[in-house]
């Protein structure tokens, strides 16, 4: 695994304000390269054919349940991070995200330093592991 930089963050949100708001989060950090849809289907087949790092997932989204679109995710790749958006506080919701491998969580309005604090959590630990997959190819060489 080689990690490339800038790291892809998909944002999945049907309102465009929201959009708008964390693209204007995000404009100036050169360490994410931000794509942004609002339909789970346009979203989703971006996926298939590029590789992501972190979606921002909106839960409640016009055409899907989030937690649906998660499963999709899933099965697209397992190593997709997931940072589930929603303006709700209600437990049963982030307890399914949980048990379907959410990453994080952020609670509407989207606060800037938050946002940021929960994708370089997710930046951090996509670093470890590239590190540790370069060490095993340099160990693997020799």
């Amino acid at each position: 695994m080689a990690l490339r930089y800038p790291i892809k963050v998909l944002v999945l949100d049907d309102d465009p304000v929201q959009i708008s708001v964390i693209e204007g989060f995000l404009k100036d950090d050169k360490d994410y390269d931000v794509v942004s849809f609002s339909e789970p289907k346009a979203a989703l087949e971006f996926m298939n054919k590029e590789d992501v790092n972190i979606v921002l997932l909106d839960i409640h989204l016009e055409s899907k349940m989030g937690d649906d679109v998660l499963r999709e995710i899933n099965k697209i790749s397992k190593r997709i991070d997931t940072v589930i958006v929603s303006a709700t506080k209600q437990m049963t919701i982030f307890q399914a995200c949980y048990r379907l491998g959410a990453s994080g969580f952020l609670i509407k309005p989207i606060v800037k330093e938050n946002l940021i604090s929960e994708l370089e959590k997710i930046r951090h630990n996509l670093v470890c592991w590239d590190d540790v997959f370069a060490e095993f190819m340099t160990n693997r060489k020799k």
